[in-house]
């Protein structure tokens, strides 16, 4: 499969050229100052760039591809990300002298030139030699299906069936032709299922007549109709013209269809709303069902949420009887038949070509095929690949690079949203639109991504939802950034390319001699240690830092690590930095020198005694998090001034200028904010100076205070005045001394009427609480430790799902009489816990 992952990188390369074009014209337009000269090399330099990126396209869409041909691709990439690592030099202005920084863009001119008349004269040399490209076969589905081939989907088969057979239609009345939609990544047999529907002969008694179209990429809405046309009249059309197309169609299509249309890829609404005009002459009762791989067509394209099918892995046991079928009854079982059906992770296209690829072979051979990845399989049996690939293929470039990205995580891994974001923008993947913050862009770039099958929601046992890659999903990224990115495993430890930018490897395989050997890959943008226990490295070495002066992205969590050298400040390309989980006491002060900084992250460091008094000096920080660690008790003085700060987890409010919750006030951007210590904070016009109800980001906020009673009116009124927006989804209020809430979180007329998730902890004199009914997007309640509350509200919201109850004794047993008026109000919510005991309504 070499061939595979040369055409997948060369679309990544493109990628990444579009990215250093764009930075290099927005440069030009800002920066550029200092002499002509560096202007116009900068220039040549794109366009040189751009040329051989076109050649190079040429190729690749006509032509085989030779080994050599792959190397100049290989060097080509290096030469773009060098290109793009000078740029980002030149900006950090680390290099004061114009003759220098003149001399370095020279110097890339010419290694540039030199490799575009490599390439147009190696390139004029393949197009000669008439190679054409051969196309791998991907299997097309069409309405005939072998079902004596077919394991498992029985549920899902039943329940589309029974729609399709189900006479939803009133008497004399119009209604719109009724869609259903089945949606999965590409070889979980969604194709498979229609058929399936399609051919029931209960479904055929229904359906007078019944339509299938293949729709696939090339969405062309003239040829489309004229295939519903064809389908129907079982015929070939003459018929060019879609107004001739549509007025035969009109005739054919007056009576109880069912149409099949496969393999749907077109996520524009407009082309749907036009195709869906010819079902406004479809008999009562008709139905649609659309394939596709997009969760975005699938909501365009379905009249209700209840008929979407989403088709999920497998169970392995009908994988392995899917290989069974195929190796037929005649053949010998081998032994590790179940073994190798589970190495198919649910998906039945890869038992389809397990078992295809294997046919008539010993056991000796079955054995090897464990041993190694699919992707190693003889060329002309396997398209598990090539059918991923179209998935790949149909992501817009900026996408690509955030795709590819994510194989240096291992298998499994759970994908935290904002987490991936904040890498993904301190790579630079993440296009600037307007004035519109880079994660909120970076967020549809995901659920871009996820509703393109590329990820699947998972859980972590808290209840949390993260996100994880289909194991063949991360394969896939695996060919896209093949000497790109690379992840250190057991049986292979360092990658094979010294020109490797991104790179992740678990913290065991670190020892102190190792470091030396990093030293060598002195291109990394990215180096993380994984584990999931912490380690013991105890320092990193001063060289490390002296040669990966490109590093973007440095991650050291739960390394060990209990002290950094100044010299850590000659990283003057990072933006993300991990420090989690480690033994300091002190961060350098040189660490506020990384003005590109915008994500800092020191969570769970219990021996750190305090943050970096000049830390104010990171102007582009956007999000800080220093969690669980107890030892620091105050903010460092005029933390106000990083009015880029959109994420901090821990706030603490002091008492004197400098370090007052007036810190808050200029931080516009907030989307997330836990504030400690609000014992400090004197009055409501104190609480009101942070500006809570102006920050129109803000969408999650912790409200904490830690010791001591002032008395509850006080505390009401600090509270009344940390009023937050109105668009605030998430509300925790811990030791809170007042007996009731201020208006703004319940009653009557609440401002956080778009909450979906309260948590009240710890709040030891309230006994009141305001009616919630209001809060119609409330989700979650908990109440825990809040020992005077012996009532539930008047009212509660019938949004919520999950009401959880512990340490307020009174309260508990209200709620668990079940004659109690309570029930009444809690009966209809699907998940009760009182003291982490699910407790059954009656």
């Amino acid at each position: 499969m070499e061939f595979l992952s040369i055409f997948l990188s060369i679309g990544l390369t493109s990628a990444f050229l579009q990215v250093f074009v764009e930075k290099l014209a927005n440069y030009c337009i800002k920066k550029i100052g200092k002499t002509r000269k560096l202007h116009d090399n900068l220039q040549k330099l794109a366009r040189t760039l751009l040329k051989i990126q076109s050649l190079i396209d040429d190729v690749e869409n006509k032509h085989s591809i030779s080994n050599a041909c792959r190397i100049l691709i290989e060097e080509f990439r290096s030469v773009v990300l060098d290109a793009d690592d000078l740029l980002d030099e030149i900006a950090a202005e680390e290099t004061k002298s114009s003759k220098s920084i003149e001399s370095k863009v020279a110097d890339m001119l010419k290694r540039v030139q030199e490799l575009a008349a490599e390439v147009e004269v190696y390139f004029i040399s393949e197009i000669s030699k008439r190679r054409p490209r051969q196309a791998l076969a991907i299997p097309h589905g069409s309405s005939l299906v072998d079902e004596s081939f077919v394991v498992g989907r029985k549920d899902e088969k039943e329940k589309l069936i029974n729609w399709l057979v189900a006479d939803n239609t009133k008497p004399n009345s119009h209604q719109d032709v009724s869609v259903s939609s089945i949606v999965g990544m590409g070889g979980t047999g969604k194709t498979t299922l229609a058929q399936l529907v399609y051919n029931d002969s209960t479904v055929a008694e229904k359906f007078p007549l019944r339509m299938w179209v293949c729709v696939s990429l090339d969405y062309d809405l003239v040829k489309i109709t004229k295939s519903i046309l064809e389908s129907a009249n079982k015929k070939v059309s003459e018929l060019s013209d879609l107004d001739s197309i549509q007025i035969q169609l009109e005739k054919v299509i007056n009576t109880k269809f069912l149409l099949v249309l496969d393999d749907m890829w077109n996520e524009n609404p407009v082309d749907w709303d036009a195709l869906k005009l010819l079902f406004r002459f479809a008999g009562s009762g008709s139905k649609v069902v659309v394939t596709t791989r997009s969760k975005i067509v699938s909501s365009i394209v379905t009249t209700t949420p209840s008929n979407i099918h989403i088709l999920n892995a497998m169970p392995t046991e009908d994988c392995e009887g899917i290989i069974k079928k195929i190796l037929r009854p005649s053949i010998a079982e081998p032994g590790n038949l179940t073994e190798m059906a589970a190495k198919c992770k649910g998906l039945p296209l890869a038992a389809k070509v397990v078992g295809n690829a294997l046919r008539f072979k010993s056991q000796e051979e079955w054995d090897a095929l464990l041993k190694f990845d699919f992707w190693n399989l003889a060329e002309d049996k396997n398209y598990i690949y090539p059918v991923l690939k179209l998935s790949y293929d149909h992501l817009p470039a900026y996408l690509k690079r955030c795709f590819a990205y994510c194989s240096i995580f291992p298998l499994g891994h759970q994908f935290q949203v904002d987490d991936l974001i904040q890498l993904w923008a301190a790579e630079g993947f993440i296009q600037a639109q307007g004035t519109r913050r880079i994660e909120d862009i970076g967020r549809d770039y995901f659920h871009e991504l996820f509703a393109s099958s590329f990820f699947e929601i998972s859980e972590n046992g808290s209840g949390e939802r993260v996100y994880k890659m289909h194991d063949f999903i991360h394969y896939l990224a695996r060919l896209v950034s093949t000497n790109l990115c690379f992840r250190s495993e057991e049986n292979i430890l360092w990658p094979i390319s010294r020109t490797v930018r991104h790179w992740s490897l678990p913290h065991q395989n670190v020892r102190k001699e190792t470091w030396e050997e990093f030293q060598r890959y002195d291109k990394l943008r990215t180096f993380i240690l994984l584990s999931e226990t912490p380690s013991n490295l105890v320092e990193v070495p001063v060289k490390f830092f002296e040669k990966m002066r490109c590093l973007r992205v440095l991650n050291l969590s739960n390394s060990g690590i209990s002290s950094l050298s100044d010299d850590f400040a000659k990283l003057i390309h990072l933006r993300y930095l991990n420090l989690s989980g480690n033994a300091f006491k002190k961060l350098p002060e040189s660490i506020a020198n990384i003005h590109g900084l915008d994500t800092l992250k020191l969570n769970d460091c219990p021996q750190l005694l305090e943050l970096p008094e000049n830390l104010m000096k990171l102007i582009k920080l956007r999000h800080f998090s220093f969690e669980r660690c107890p030892k620091i008790t105050s903010m460092p003085k005029d933390v106000g001034r990083l009015t880029s700060l959109q994420t901090v987890d821990v706030f603490i409010a002091g008492r004197t200028t400098g370090y007052r919750i007036e810190e808050l006030k200029n931080m516009k951007f907030l989307g997330a904010v836990g504030i400690k210590k609000l014992e400090n904070v004197e009055n409501r016009r104190s609480a009101m100076a942070a500006e809570l109800e102006n920050k129109q980001y803000l969408n999650k906020l912790e409200l904490l205070w830690t010791e001591g009673d002032r008395g509850a009116n006080i505390e009401r009124e600090v509270l009344g005045g940390l009023k937050p927006h109105d668009g605030l989804k998430k509300l925790k209020v811990k030791g809170y001394c007042g007996k009731e809430f201020p208006e703004w979180i319940g009653g009557p007329a609440p401002s956080v009427c778009k909450l979906v998730s309260l948590c009240i902890h710890s709040c030891s004199k309230l006994d009141t609480l305001p009616s919630f009914d209001r809060l119609t997007l409330l989700k979650v309640l908990e109440i825990g430790n809040c020992p005077d509350l012996r009532s539930l509200p008047a009212e509660l919201p019938r949004s919520l799902e999950s009401l959880k109850i512990w340490g307020s004794k009174a309260l508990e047993d209200s709620c668990k009489r079940s004659s109690g008026a309570d029930w009444n109000r809690i009966e209809w919510i699907p998940t009760i816990e009182i003291e982490g005991q699910k407790i059954q309504t009656p």
